[in-house]
């Protein structure tokens, strides 16, 4: 499963409009997540968590293979989603939502900006389409 940490930017450290980069880590599937000040609250990235957010990144690398393109846990789109404060659970400010080849981060309206939902759907999509990328729980289930 790969190993997701959130952190806010260094200033200068995204450039032109940009206000979120997914920066590979130092180990095979890990990645840091940066973003821009101002775009996400210090709550979203402390319940996301500063440190590896294992529970915030449900998914496995598979071989790149003709047959693991069929796996039917092939997750072909991640991404971020605002919600009204009422739809989440008393003090949850984000929870995930899966569906079919689908992972979405709902997340509490006032606590990630919409630029910063649009540009985190496109970074964690591209990525899922950059490689075999399955749901983790369905890693060992064989392709069919």
């Amino acid at each position: 499963m790969p190993d997701l940490r959130y952190r806010f930017a260094d200033p200068g450290e995204l450039t032109g409009e940009r206000v979120a980069d997914m920066l590979p880590g130092p180990d095979p599937d890990s990645f840091t997540i940066v973003i821009e000040p101002g775009h996400a609250t210090v709550e979203l990235l402390d319940q996301l968590g500063g440190a590896p957010a294992r529970d915030a990144c449900p998914w496995a690398r598979l071989p790149d293979t003709p047959e693991t393109h069929l796996h039917p846990d092939r997750v072909l789109h991640a991404g971020w989603q605002l919600t009204q404060p009422e739809a989440l659970p008393e003090g949850m400010i984000c929870m995930s939502l899966e569906r079919s080849q689908r992972y979405d981060l709902v997340i509490r309206e006032g606590h990630a900006s919409p630029q910063l939902v649009a540009e985190m759907t496109w970074l964690l999509t591209r990525t899922m389409r950059n490689g075999v990328w399955v749901r983790s729980d369905a890693e060992g289930r064989g392709d069919n």
